[in-house]
């Protein structure tokens, strides 16, 4: 999962649970994993997508922890999206009522006592507002590449030059002026962009997007550069002639 979505150029924050300082993380299966910070030291981010992983005794050890607890009922509450695979739709996600008006999955053994508002499982993924839930190993492909096409932009339409942009929970788009160049794009096309706007109109929300936007380089540093991303080099403006 993690591999999946560093390569559709999103940036993965790994966290580990262990007590102590030990990022070394090992999985139900003996794989280990090196993570990047704490669980702790996640208490005041932010993120777009919270993923709970599966696997036991490691989704036990999730439900417990107090700083995930926070992140998730917060990034539930915001409507902001959050995941879960395996055993941890059931140990974590459920545990906290997060699933009580969500359709979820879950791994088949634990699909039972699963405590949501409908448990589908037949499905190998289920996408339900801002929440992910999937079975377990064998599909995490899928789950990953949902978390993709949630996460990153996807090209359904153009219309006069302005490209219609599926986002996962709607539509946003991206205006002719604030296209690269001469961009072009086809249908399905995974694209990086910046929510420049976001208008309540009588329609509904409508959202605008940008890929000239001098934040958007800003956060493409970030992804990029580690001393950006760790605040060891700060970003005082960004000046840029798109396209050139």
């Amino acid at each position: 999962i993690i591999d999946v979505l560093r390569r559709a150029g999103v940036e993965v924050t790994v966290a580990s649970a262990n007590s102590g300082d030990k990022l070394q993380i090992c999985a139900a299966r003996g794989t280990k994993i090196v993570a990047d910070l704490m669980l702790d030291d996640c208490a005041e981010n932010h993120y777009d997508l919270i993923a709970v992983p599966g696997g036991l005794p490691g989704a036990e050890h999730l439900a417990e922890h107090p700083v995930l607890d926070s992140l998730l009922r917060d990034q539930a509450a915001q409507g902001k999206l959050f995941a879960g695979i395996c055993a941890a739709p059931a140990l974590v996600l459920a545990t906290k009522g997060l699933l009580l008006d969500k359709t979820a999955t879950c791994y088949p053994s634990f699909q039972q006592s699963l405590e949501a508002k409908e448990v589908d499982g037949a499905a190998r993924v289920v996408v339900d507002g801002n929440c992910i839930t999937s079975q377990g190993p064998g599909t995490a492909l899928d789950f990953a590449l949902e978390l993709v096409e949630q996460l990153c932009g996807v090209v359904k339409r153009e219309e006069y030059g302005n490209v219609i942009v599926d986002i996962g929970r709607g539509e946003a788009v991206l205006r002719r002026n604030e296209k690269i160049g001469r961009e072009s794009y086809r249908p399905n096309d995974r694209i990086r962009v910046y929510i420049k706007d976001v208008r309540r109109e009588q329609r509904g929300p409508q959202i605008f997007l940008s890929r000239t936007a001098p934040e958007f380089m800003a956060e493409l540093f970030k992804m990029e550069v580690p001393e950006i991303y760790d605040g060891i080099i700060e970003i005082k403006a960004v000046a840029r002639d798109p396209g050139s």
